[in-house]
């Protein structure tokens, strides 16, 4: 049983629907272990695709609740065996093998897709080397349908989410395309979904034992034959591979009268010579085949013509023998009857490393004697006659005779040790004579006699026991296996003998690690200063550049790591990531280790791979404790700049880390100011990403700070938060002083922002049919803005004002309450303040002629409306009606006139046939007849809403509610431009490399995200997600 593995419901299930009915499926998330309280030993914790999580019996109290439905997803695979009906190459999961045919294998699809003969009967083989299991013919077995993550299944995020907002926010539905492999490492593991609007992705089902997504409309995954699906957590039992004799006979195959199983312990104990002859036409001969001759194999599987199929441990391929050049590994019992095979030759090369070979031992070569004690190893103490050795299990052949009678009283201790003693350290013919004399004496002995006899023999069992070490070790093939596993279960003494014997191997690897580093990784202190006695690199690296260190921060040793400090070991040696032992504990967030190391001085400033310092580390995984301790630790630089270029505080604003801003800020309070190179402060980045208790850390230390310290665009905390809807943040800004006016580098002010957002997703002719709550954050923050009196009137580089790229009617309100101050939307090009008052001019229309020149100081059309009572000339008549004050005198202007210059129009400037006859309020303009004006909304000549019209001294019509068409198609063509030059911007932003932001972004990893070329050479793991970079593959534009 392993994590990842899908199920569902078995035979003895009695839990109702917790699955979602039958056929349901669900993911093993936890397998249980002895000890455990939640997850006991022969159960498991199954994560249902429909979102029910809970534990079930997998042999616990011999009950199973869950059959294997596929065990692909934890990488299964049958290399080298294709499916016979779809042809699939190395099949994954279960495999199905045809027990009625040669060599016919299909994979579980067309396997449940009722493919080849259904009277067939099948043996199923749940992975490599495991035996094969006859579960008979499919014809009119009972059919259940899967149901679950599968193609067409609707899914929400699941309860290992760890992709942010990729879904599209919590809550989005998705749609499961497809169910794959993710490359080589599991199949059938992860699902293809499509989120809403066309974002596709995959996500973990099963895949490492994790589960991304929840099923709120299941996908059907086929039918299966329920009772043909193994038991969850039941050992395959062996079966005898069904015989396809006909075929067999005729293709050749051998009468082997032994029954050999799938799964059986066997050797070959012929000579060379003579396995060379038998194999003829039963897998051939290969010299590397000598390598294994007695050694113990597995029974891998019968070939067609009866031939065995051999799996050895240690060895890659797998051999075909002759059946009769196989024997059985017997099971021994101690004074079973055993014989020792006749070939002198092939004794003595067996006995390398299990005993070893004695001239006396000649004698016993084909005779019979008797178990006196197996060893752990394997090997077998034997009694011949008088004398006693140690054989290697495969030079003997249990006799048929070999239980022992029900009457027979063994040897006692004392004597069987005496002749084990006597066959060890006497190996000669004289001790026949010896030990017989030694037998009559103990006939005789009083029982004080036997009491020490007894009391001998166990020194004298000790000192065997010594002696067969001391042998064990000298003679051992690998003692490098043998230091790697004493020293992983710490048998000191046991090291001591080793290193003795063989001082040059203190350091030998193993499986890329050596005994020192699976020491300090388990915390074994006793281990590591017996390496270090004996000489062990105590900085020895494995191939991705870990020394002890790294291991014992893995491990969380603190003890041990204090202990490789003291004996010398490099605190600041950097694995192939970059990464010191400190990084490694603070990225696991173990306290104490990372106290040794500062208490011992490491390098509190060292950058991994990607610039980072283990501060950096800290803030990101939030370790409040260990972030405390490194800001506190002398030495520590906080401005360093990771390759993003984000100091320590600005790594805090963007994590949200409110913790770490406020300590930062206290021990360096100059970072308040501090910008990245694109002009981003803390504070930018705080008010961008939403961290309110980061932007109120930063801003009650404003006397430090900047409230509208500009980034490189010219934009302001405020804007920032604008753009992004923080209200809150927005809020907190203005409250603290923030400028509501800032205008950004092409002139946009905080009410532009929100005016033009809210506008492209909200506004247009259909604004009004969609319902938007009274909390819709743009109305929030336009009535903010507009509290803390923001400026209508301010031009963009646009030569736009808020109001004019307006296009919700609702919005307009909050901007126009009740159709009051209109006046403020007037566009402010420049103010001019000469210092002139109401009592210091002339109110004669000449004199302001001659001061002003006659030009409108708002459009530059010739200027024709007097203030009164100022009597200046500065507007034109389209104009004057938004002006409150006067430009050259600030006066309020309480009336104006028109100066005539040329007379009125004298026809309808729409259709040309009638003379104007309507007056709009409050612009007072009279340019078209009562027809044309009726669908008018905006006066033509000033572009002012038209609240009231006036014909003929007749009653006012209504106040219009909506724009005029022509006006609408111009504001259609302005946010059209604002809409795709915003769209410009998140491309280009899309496509930047994240690291350094400059670059394209053209190299693109397995995980989905990507980085410019340069940046990605030095990576291995991806800076998005940390998981490791498998494949880089370059994009072309």
């Amino acid at each position: 049983m392993e994590t990842g593995c899908r199920v569902v419901r078995g035979p003895d299930w009695k839990w109702g629907n917790q699955d979602g009915s039958e056929g349901h499926v669900g993911t093993v998330v936890v397998v249980g272990k002895t000890g455990s309280v939640s997850s006991p030993d022969k159960t498991v914790v199954v994560q249902w695709d429909g979102g029910t999580r809970t534990n079930y019996r997998c042999g616990y109290q011999g009950a199973f609740d869950l059959c294997l439905f596929d065990n692909g997803p934890v990488g299964v695979i049958h290399n080298n065996v294709s499916c016979n009906e779809c042809k699939k190459q190395s099949i994954e999961g279960m495999r199905w093998e045809c027990a009625d045919c040669l060599n016919y294998n299909l994979c579980t699809s067309c396997y449940m897709n009722d493919k080849h003969s259904l009277e067939h009967g099948f043996n199923r083989i749940e992975a490599r080397g495991k035996p094969g299991v006859y579960i008979g013919r499919r014809l009119g077995k009972c059919k259940v349908e899967a149901k679950g993550i599968f193609c067409g299944a609707q899914v929400t995020r699941g309860p290992d989410w760890d992709w942010g907002n990729q879904d599209g926010g919590e809550g989005s539905v998705g749609q499961v395309l497809d169910v794959r492999g993710w490359e080589t490492e599991s199949f059938q593991s992860v699902a293809c979904v499509m989120w809403k609007p066309m974002s596709t992705n995959v996500y973990r089902v099963g895949h490492k034992g994790k589960v991304d997504l929840t099923c709120i409309s299941e996908g059907s995954g086929g039918f299966y034959y329920k009772n043909h699906l193994p038991k969850l957590g039941q050992k395959p039992e062996s079966l005898i591979i069904p015989s396809t004799s006909s075929a067999a006979s005729s293709a050749g195959s051998v009468d082997n009268s032994v029954n050999f199983e799938v799964g059986e312990g066997v050797r070959v104990l012929l000579d060379v010579t003579t396995l060379k002859d038998i194999q003829e036409g039963h897998g051939g001969w290969n010299d590397k085949m000598e390598e294994v001759i007695g050694l113990v194999g597995t029974v891998h599987r019968i070939t067609e013509r009866g031939d065995v199929r051999v799996q050895y441990p240690g060895f890659a391929n797998r051999w075909t023998f002759h059946p009769a050049s196989l024997t059985k590994v017997e099971e021994f019992r101690i004074n079973d009857k055993v014989s020792i095979i006749k070939d002198q030759a092939l004794l003595k090369k067996l006995q390398v490393g299990h005993g070893e070979w004695t001239d006396s031992m000649a004698v016993a070569l084909g005779k019979v004697g008797k178990v006196l004690k197996i060893y752990s190893d394997g090997d077998i103490r034997v009694a011949v006659a008088d004398h006693a050795w140690t054989f290697n299990s495969a030079v003997l052949v249990k006799e048929e005779s070999a239980a022992t009678p029900s009457g027979y009283d063994p040897q006692s201790t004392s004597q069987r040790g005496q002749v084990e003693l006597q066959g060890i350290l006497q190996p000669s013919s004289s001790s026949s004579s010896s030990s017989a004399s030694q037998q009559n004496h103990h006939d005789n002995l009083t029982a004080e006699e036997r009491r020490q006899s007894q009391q001998l023999q166990t020194e004298i069992d000790q000192s065997l026991r010594s002696l067969l070490d001391h042998l064990r070790i000298n003679s051992s093939t690998d003692i490098g296996s043998m230091i790697i596993s004493e020293a992983g279960q710490g048998n000191v003494e046991q090291l001591k003998d080793l290193f003795r014997a063989h001082p040059d191997k203190v350091d030998v690897v193993r499986s890329d690690k050596t005994a020192l580093q699976i020491a300090s990784h388990q915390g074994l202190t006793a281990v590591v200063e017996l390496l270090n006695q004996f000489g062990a690199d105590i900085n020895l690296q494995d191939s991705e550049g870990d020394t002890a260190l790294h291991y014992a921060a893995f491990g969380n040793q603190p003890t041990t790591a204090a202990t490789l400090l003291k004996g010398g070991a490099d605190g600041n040696r950097l694995n192939k990531n970059k990464c010191s032992p400190l990084h490694v504990a603070v990225n696991k967030g173990f306290t104490d280790v990372v106290k040794t190391f500062l208490s011992c001085s490491c390098n509190v400033n060292a950058q991994d791979s990607y610039g980072d310092t283990v501060l950096h580390d800290a803030i990101a995984k939030d370790f409040a404790d260990i972030v405390e301790l490194l800001i506190n630790f002398r030495g520590i630089d906080l401005s360093i700049k990771n390759k993003r270029g984000f100091n320590c505080l600005h790594h805090a604003a963007l994590k949200g880390n409110a913790r770490a801003a406020s300590l930062i800020v206290q021990k360096s309070p100059e970072l308040m100011n501090s910008a990245k190179e694109d002009g981003f402060s803390a504070l930018h980045l705080a008010s961008l990403n939403g961290h309110y208790n980061v932007v109120e850390c930063l801003v009650q230390a404003r006397s430090l700070s900047e409230v509208d310290i500009r980034n490189g665009r010219q934009q302001t905390p405020l804007l920032l938060a604008v753009d992004k809807r923080h209200v809150t943040i927005a809020k907190l800004l203005l409250e603290n002083g923030a400028n509501v006016n800032a205008q950004d580098d092409v002139g946009d002010s905080p009410l532009h922002v929100v005016v033009m957002y809210h506008s492209l997703k909200f506004g247009g002719n259909n604004a009004a049919k969609k319902e938007l709550p009274p909390s819709e954050p743009t109305f929030a923050i336009t009535k903010l803005l507009m509290e803390h009196d923001a400026d209508l009137t301010l031009l963009n580089k646009h030569g736009k004002t808020p109001v004019q790229l307006c296009r919700d009617p609702r919005l307009r309100e909050i901007l126009l309450p009740n159709g009051v101050a209109e006046d403020d939307a007037t566009p402010k090009k420049s103010q001019t303040s000469n210092g002139a008052s109401p009592h210091a001019s002339s109110s004669s229309s000449s004199g302001v002629s001659m001061e002003t020149g006659r030009k409108c100081r708002v459009c530059d059309l010739p200027a024709n409306a007097t203030f009164s009572p100022c009597g200046h000339l500065v507007a034109c008549m389209d104009c004057a009606p938004m002006l409150k004050k006067c430009f050259l005198c600030k006066a309020v202007v309480e009336s104006f006139a028109e100066v005539h210059q040329g007379g009125d129009s004298v026809e309808c400037v729409v259709c040309s046939d009638e003379p104007p006859s309507v007056k709009f309020e409050p612009c007072g303009h009279m340019i078209v007849c009562e027809g044309c004006a009726t669908r008018m909304k905006k006066c033509l000549k000033c572009k002012k809403v038209i609240e009231k019209k006036i014909s003929s001294g007749k009653k006012a019509t209504a106040k219009p509610a909506e724009l005029s068409e022509n006006d609408e198609k111009y504001l259609e063509t302005l946010h059209s431009l604002l809409s795709l030059q915003a769209h410009v911007r998140e491309i280009e932003d899309a496509n930047m490399c994240a690291i350094c932001l400059e670059k394209p972004r053209n190299m693109a990893f397995l995980c989905g995200h990507g980085t410019c070329v340069e940046c990605a050479t030095t990576l291995e793991v991806c800076p998005m997600c940390r998981k490791p970079i498998t494949k880089k593959i370059t994009l072309f534009n």
